[in-house]
């Protein structure tokens, strides 16, 4: 029996077929559009990834003025990249380890110190250690020894973590190389915990074997003595060493107990838990290190504050005013937008790192701040008077620098080092000779500090020193113009004519010389009728510089051609062989030079306790000009001190001068009544602005400056303490949480009834 299906049943049979058809097309539709989805996905896994670089360029830092930042942004180092904070870790700990090779290849090229292997007889297949020394190590009477702590830091580090977020010069040892080596000293940097090494000799298996020498901190300092300290020449030996580097210190001085006692005069440690560390040693070494041993600590007491001592050391305290936290989180530490770039108005480096100084550790006598309050509002009367002061001071030069180049006593023999002392000689000259018109300008003042500084001055040491100087060297100006050239001239022109006879003849040769190029200078410009001038430079030479475009033929005897921009440099086979002569004759004189400064130095330096006084007489003089005039051109306000702290209209002064709008006037009011105030307000209202404004006004009210404000009135407070925002630090293991509770610990445990508190949040 044949079934005829009804027209309904027929569309419902089509329907069905046409959602199958559509159901499938859907399918194959939606197939592509989720493996593009599966590859995005993937794509960001990818991304979530840590992938490891053999360089700092490739992870996009490098180092900028010290600090590690950004190439493309010029922005600190972040932390955060991945969401995964394993991975973020992994990266922090590679980029570490490219942080610890560009410290190394630092040493070596910017401290000029040398790598050598530890131990000094490994075999070709032995895993060693190393550690930088000085290239004067074997002669050098006088050698310092830097030993750092225990962790992930390598030589030339106290802190990787600082190197990374703060900078080398915080972080990293190499400005006290520096100063050592412009003391006169030679150097020797440990590297205590590169102790292991891993060797795969299983397949999937692998053990951790010590290198010879360096197995513990304290086996490389024992190790390093007695195969590089041992065999010096140096006499007298100090050591700076921090935290676990005072363990190695204790171990030296076991193990080498009468040399010890004979060559080493002075040991620096800093946050060394000595007490502990003590118990490994006998009585006898404590005793003898208690001598000469020093152990800073942080604390709440003024620098050098005396603290006590213990079985082996004395304890001094190395803490500032303003913690290390609350100086970043107030806008204390140099840098753009910071309370030191808005005061930054000195003149010399030294007033630079006085007021930084000053910023740090503000003073907390009135009588001393009305006294810098005096001389500053005497500069703001007295335009003229300032005026005067800061022209003078433009002529001043690192004259901390000067001094310490001066008293070295077994300097470098080298032709550089010649050049750097005749330079040194001569400016500390200049500045001498211009001292006398300073204390004039300054006995013009009224205020009782400038009058003290102006004392200084008076010193009549310092007239015999130029007395001295001016005996052999030239008070003549020889060379008024600047350059490669005029520099030159100015040291083999800075003994006196007649003073000795083989400088003069090897004078006389030089001025040959010179005329032998300005004839073919003027030789040039008559033969292609274009202006000439003959310049020197180092790679060069001498070279003749034809200004203009010249579309003329040269000579056969010329030997290089360079253009730059409309001027084209030759140098002919003559000039090539005046230069030559030239330089021969220059490095004569400069050595011959040198060791008639060398001598004059040892008559001079008797004389040189002055000089100290002046650093300290132009550093202060520089900050308080700066002072003066900052608070005028912003028309800042003299403030007053009492009981009560009580501002009318304060303005941040940071934001007073970089914000892009007027800040608005805020008044502050403290005192024994009210001396816990809450703020409150809705975000991004200018709480934490306002906190900080408080900070900053109190450390510029305490330093002696004026302040932005109508009226002002402060007490006095001997302890700033800041929590204005922390993070979690994966590095010593703290969530954010448990870095809150520390930092309120800490002060809670430091803050007295004179402190200032500040908390956001």
């Amino acid at each position: 029996m044949t079934t005829r299906q009804t027209a309904s049943t027929r569309n419902s049979s089509v329907e069905k077929t046409n959602t199958k058809a559509k159901s499938r097309q859907l399918k194959i539709d939606e197939e592509p559009i989720n493996n593009v989805k599966r590859r995005r996905t993937e794509q960001n896994d990818i991304q979530n990834i840590h992938i490891q670089y053999d360089s700092l360029e490739k992870y996009g830092y490098h180092f900028k003025n010290g600090k590690l930042v950004s190439i493309e942004t010029d922005k600190p180092f972040k932390f955060d990249v991945f969401s995964d904070n394993e991975e973020n870790q992994k990266r922090y700990e590679t980029i570490g380890k490219l942080v610890d090779n560009a410290v190394f290849e630092l040493l070596e090229k910017t401290c000029h110190l040398q790598r050598v292997t530890v131990p000094v007889d490994a075999k070709k297949s032995e895993h060693t250690s190393f550690i930088f020394t000085s290239n004067d190590l074997v002669t050098a009477d006088y050698l310092m020894v830097i030993i750092h702590g225990t962790g992930v830091v390598r030589a030339g580090q106290w802190s990787r973590k600082l190197i990374i977020n703060e900078g080398l010069k915080i972080g990293s040892q190499m400005e006290y190389i520096r100063r050592a080596r412009a003391a006169g000293y030679a150097v020797i940097v440990t590297n205590t915990n590169l102790n292991n090494f891993e060797s795969s000799r299983f397949l999937r298996r692998s053990t951790i074997c010590p290198i010879r020498g360096s197995s513990t901190a304290e086996e490389h300092g024992c190790y390093v003595w007695e195969h590089f300290i041992h065999p010096s020449h140096a006499k007298h030996i100090c050591i700076m060493a921090h935290s676990y580097g005072g363990a190695v210190v204790l171990e030296m001085a076991h193990h080498f107990l009468k040399e010890f006692d004979k060559r080493v005069f002075a040991v620096a440690l800093t946050d060394s838990p000595m007490t502990v560390y003590g118990r490994r040693v006998k009585k006898n070494v404590l005793k003898m290190l208690k001598q000469r041993m020093i152990n800073w600590v942080v604390d709440t007491e003024e620098v050098d504050t005396d603290l006590g001592e213990n079985d082996c050391c004395q304890i001094r305290s190395a803490g500032i005013l303003v913690d290390f936290a609350s100086s970043n989180q107030c806008g204390l530490a140099p840098g753009f937008q910071s309370l030191y770039s808005i005061l930054q108005a000195t003149k010399t480096k030294m007033g630079g790192r006085t007021l930084r100084a000053n910023l740090m550790e503000p003073l907390i006598d009135v009588n001393s701040i009305h006294y810098r309050q005096d001389a500053v509002e005497n500069l703001i009367d007295d335009e003229k008077l300032m005026f005067q002061v800061q022209t003078i001071l433009l002529h001043f030069t690192d004259v901390e620098r000067i001094i310490l180049a001066c008293i070295q006593e077994n300097p470098s023999r080298t032709v550089a080092a010649a050049e750097k002392r005749i330079t040194m000689i001569n400016q500390l000259r200049r500045i001498l000779d211009i001292l006398p018109t300073l204390q004039q300008a300054l006995e013009q003042s009224t205020s009782d500090l400038l009058k003290n500084l102006c004392s200084i001055l008076s010193d009549q040491r310092f007239q015999i020193i130029l007395d001295i100087l001016n005996s052999q060297l030239t008070t003549e100006q020889t060379v008024s113009s600047n350059g490669f050239l005029a520099a030159k001239i100015r040291r083999i022109f800075s003994i006196r004519s007649g003073f000795d006879e083989r400088l003069d003849s090897l004078r006389a040769d030089v001025i040959v010389v010179i005329d032998d190029v300005e004839s073919l200078e003027k030789e040039f410009s008559e033969r292609f009728n274009m202006p000439v001038r003959y310049n020197l430079t180092n790679t060069r030479g001498f070279s003749l510089e034809i200004i203009g475009e010249f579309k003329g033929v040269l000579p056969a005897n010329v030997v290089s051609v360079a253009k730059k921009q409309k001027s084209t440099f030759i140098t002919t086979l003559q000039l090539a062989h005046l230069s030559d002569r030239f330089e021969l004759l220059y490095n004569d004189i400069c050595l011959l030079t040198d060791q008639i400064i060398l001598i004059l130095l040892a008559k001079i330096r008797p004389h040189f306790g002055c000089m100290y006084k002046l650093i300290e007489a132009i550093s202060i003089i520089d900050m308080i000009q700066s002072f003066a005039e900052v608070s005028k051109a912003r028309d800042y306000v003299r403030p007053m001190f009492g009981l009560n702290t009580k501002i009318i209209k304060a303005r941040h002064p940071v934001i007073d001068l970089f914000g892009q709008q007027k800040p608005i006037a805020n008044n502050i009011e403290l005192c024994k009544e009210m001396n816990i105030i809450l703020v409150t307000g809705p975000n991004m209202s200018g709480k934490s602005t306002y906190l900080r404004q408080i900070a900053l006004l109190q450390i510029l009210a305490q330093i002696g400056c004026f302040v932005p404000a109508e009226q002002a009135r402060f007490r006095i407070v001997n302890e700033i303490f800041s929590k204005i925002r922390q993070h979690d630090n994966l590095f010593t293991g703290q969530s954010t949480f448990s870095s809150e509770i520390n930092h309120i610990a800490f002060i809670l445990n430091c803050m007295t009834p004179n402190s200032l508190i500040i908390l956001d949040e």
